[in-house]
């Protein structure tokens, strides 16, 4: 889904390359962490759909996941992103003024 957004954004702008999906541990290189909607079928209630969060984070964190204190993390999906956020927080407290969240 991100590769099909990254090469709309590619063709709109007249540009190649211009966005990657990366899939792996170390995101020190990266300005922006874009975390999209994780919540794609809505069919869990809020605290499943936290629980769930919580424990891939917790499982990156784990896997020793590393990200610049300076980057920013964007989440979608309004308030799926919200809680997405929150469980985000709990893991990785120090990069709380860096998150935002996006809503339509």
């Amino acid at each position: 889904e991100l590769t099909l957004i990254g090469c709309e954004q590619d063709r709109t702008r007249g540009v190649q390359d211009s966005f990657s999906v990366v899939r792996g541990v170390s995101w020190q290189d990266f300005n922006i962490i874009v975390v999209p909607s994780l919540d794609v079928l809505s069919e869990k209630s809020d605290q499943e759909y936290a629980t769930m969060v919580n424990k891939l984070f917790t499982s990156m964190y784990e896997k020793g996941c590393s990200f610049s204190l300076e980057a920013h993390i964007i989440f979608g999906s309004n308030y799926g992103g919200i809680i997405a956020a929150n469980e985000w927080c709990k893991i990785w407290p120090d990069s709380r003024k860096q998150v935002v969240v996006t809503c339509s």
